[in-house]
């Protein structure tokens, strides 16, 4: 028996290997990417929810949704999205940070005041005259708390 391969034969298994993780389309790539970046999320949130004893039943009701709606989007059915996202960390009493890492391996961590900033500019931008206010509520027993409420204001800005 030979299991010396030829240099044709190495040539095609390399060739078959690397078609696994090519793409024929950038909308395909980029929904594995999404894909990928949810079930980061997911994992942390299934982290959290084992170490508090959680299940996804009682996880679904202090998010105020359906404990099918949380199964679809653990089996990757149904997109998760930032709402979700953020009852996920009030529910949890949980923090997401975001860091950017670039082709230079360098990595930026978006700190709040930066993300405040950013915000109340594009919200003045997109709503034309319209702000909103962001608030930081800090309670001591649940930790702290963004929530964004809208307001009327048109002369100036609210921060």
């Amino acid at each position: 028996m030979n299991t010396k391969l030829s240099n044709k034969e190495i040539e095609n298994i390399h060739s078959e290997f690397e078609s696994i993780f090519s793409f024929e389309e950038e909308s395909d790539e980029i929904e594995i990417e999404a894909n990928l970046l949810m079930a980061k999320f997911l994992s942390e949130v299934q982290k959290k929810t084992e170490q508090l004893g959680v299940n996804r039943k009682v996880l679904a009701s202090l998010i105020q949704s359906s404990p099918s709606y949380l199964t679809q989007i653990f089996r990757g059915q149904k997109p998760l999205n930032f709402i979700t996202l953020a009852k996920f960390q009030r529910a949890l009493n949980i923090k997401f940070d975001v860091t950017i890492n670039g082709n230079e391996r360098m990595s930026s961590l978006i700190d709040d005041a930066h993300l405040i900033e950013h915000l109340n500019k594009w919200f003045a931008d997109q709503n034309k005259g319209e702000y909103f206010k962001i608030v930081k509520n800090l309670n001591c027993n649940e930790g702290i708390h963004d929530s964004y409420k809208p307001s009327k204001k048109t002369n100036h800005r609210v921060a």
